[in-house]
């Protein structure tokens, strides 16, 4: 048994505590993971907001916004003018500690790069690179930006 502790960041991707429960418990994290698993079948499913090649489309140019003015975490983002969309996959990325994991966030649908603003990006000119390249071709539901 784990016990989690989430970021802010964690809980606004609406993915119930059960799932994220479940799902900590199939990866048996150690040290920082970035894992994304099919959830059972019978569980609700969940909402993808991500748009591009990752998620099954062609490439998507989005409209480059402000999630929220003085949010540094999250920064300048692409978004489509497109709904969010029903998945069975569900993506956490923490960290563990023994049975202690702290998930940074916990989201509907596959993998995605950070956004190229993301302060973390500002050292790592590969992190970065390999962001614009996503992100040039991905997109998010306009209904994600809060």
């Amino acid at each position: 048994m784990y016990t989690i502790t989430l970021s802010e960041h964690a809980v606004d991707h609406g993915v119930p505590s059960e799932t994220l429960e479940w799902a900590v418990s199939e990866i048996r994290p150690e040290g920082f993971f970035l894992r994304t698993l099919t959830i059972p079948e019978g569980s609700p499913s969940l909402k993808s907001n991500l748009y591009g090649p990752a998620a099954g489309d062609l490439p998507v140019a989005g409209e480059i916004l402000v999630r929220q003015e003085g949010d540094d975490s999250r920064g300048a983002t692409p978004f489509v003018n497109l709904p969010p969309r029903a998945t069975n996959l569900l993506t956490v990325i923490g960290i563990a500690n023994g049975d202690s994991v702290t998930v940074f966030t916990a989201y509907g649908g596959p993998a995605a790069e950070r956004i190229p603003s993301d302060p973390s990006l500002a050292s790592d000119p590969e992190g970065r690179a390999r962001a614009e390249a996503f992100w040039a071709e991905h997109a998010l539901s306009i209904a994600a930006k809060r």
